[in-house]
């Protein structure tokens, strides 16, 4: 029996030149059915709603562009541990966390 090749990015666009326009659009909307997380990135690819990234870059800008005038100083290390947290923080409420 002969091994086939795991399907890669090329082959789905290759099926995707295949759709008309309404074929297309009908992929999307099942695509935008099947998940909150598909819903979340759709929003905010075409710009629709509110920056869901917003709290993430208020937090990144606190770190690497600091208020002098607060006193505040800045922190490479602050920055990409706030990054990580506001991640896994964000997995968690999308239903990813690695909990039971």
């Amino acid at each position: 029996m002969a091994t086939r090749k795991a399907p890669s990015w090329s082959d789905v666009k290759d099926k995707l030149a295949d759709f008309d326009r309404p074929g297309l659009t009908g992929l999307v909307q099942d695509l935008y059915a099947a998940s909150k997380e598909n819903q979340a990135f759709l929003h905010s690819r075409f710009g629709l709603g509110d920056d869901v990234l917003k709290p993430y870059k208020a937090t990144i800008d606190r770190w690497l562009w600091p208020d002098v005038f607060k006193n505040q100083d800045t922190s490479v290390a602050k920055a990409k541990k706030a990054i990580a947290d506001d991640m896994d923080d964000m997995l968690v409420e999308h239903g990813f966390d690695d909990g039971p």
